[in-house]
């Protein structure tokens, strides 16, 4: 079964509010429906970063549920090079992001493109776009 989480989210909203409104206790409670709402926002940002990870690159092998729960339990599971109906799950390699270190203190003409002058929080944001972490000296 497939769960739409947009229509769950929605959903749970929805009783939330009208919980707010008029108060009262239904089959969760408020602080109940908060967690499972940021549990589901926790769900849609592992499945975009799965996505944006799968449109980066190919797989370097696959595996099976079978295999996964080998090694859950501290045994041996098996890698595939190719995918089969036996071993549908894309296994794939990140390699680590980038890190820039930046000063603390500079000045707006220490960061210069061609001319033009960057304040600081462009070059930052720029940097953190192309997926780069900042770290201060």
């Amino acid at each position: 079964m497939t769960v739409d989480i947009a229509a769950l989210r929605e959903r749970l909203a929805d009783r939330l509010d009208h919980m707010e409104c008029y108060g009262g206790r239904g089959w969760l409670d408020q602080e109940e429906i908060r967690l499972i709402l940021s549990k589901l926002d926790q769900v849609e940002a592992a499945q975009a970063r799965i996505a944006e990870l799968e449109s980066e690159q190919e797989p370097v092998g696959y595996t099976g549920s079978g295999s996964l729960l080998a090694i859950a339990a501290g045994h041996a599971g098996y890698i595939w090079g190719e995918h089969k109906p036996a071993h549908p799950l894309p296994l794939y390699t990140a390699p680590p992001k980038p890190v820039v270190k930046l000063p603390d203190s500079v000045k707006a003409q220490d960061y210069h493109i061609g001319g033009d002058y960057l304040e600081r929080e462009e070059v930052e944001t720029s940097l953190k776009a192309a997926g780069i972490t900042i770290e201060s000296e």
